[in-house]
């Protein structure tokens, strides 16, 4: 795994988001990639016979998060900004020949 690979990669959409669509955006994204990369670290560590009451009860835990962190920035199109992140996600794991699973 190749950290620092990782940093920059995220640190360069970071600073391409703020840059174009203003830091209230960038911080929807970085908030978002927390929430859904700090979901995937909890779910790797569950027991399989409670994984599925663990997944329905984090699902709950993303929508509050992203709502609440949407309605900060001022976000209307949730859906298309979590994708963006979504893809942040996906480049800084490659970056770092990491896989993240649930997000």
């Amino acid at each position: 795994m190749n950290i620092k690979a990782m940093q920059a990669t995220q640190h360069e959409y970071i600073t391409n988001f703020a840059a174009v669509k203003g830091t209230d955006y960038a911080q929807f994204i970085s908030g978002t990639a927390m929430v859904l990369t700090g979901c995937d670290v909890v779910l790797a560590g569950v027991r399989p016979d409670a994984f599925t009451e663990a997944r329905k009860v984090l699902l709950s835990v993303i929508s509050l998060a992203i709502a609440a962190l949407a309605d900060k920035a001022g976000i209307e199109d949730v859906v298309a900004a979590t994708n963006e992140c979504r893809t942040m996600i996906t480049a800084v794991d490659n970056a770092g020949n990491f896989s993240s699973e649930v997000h």
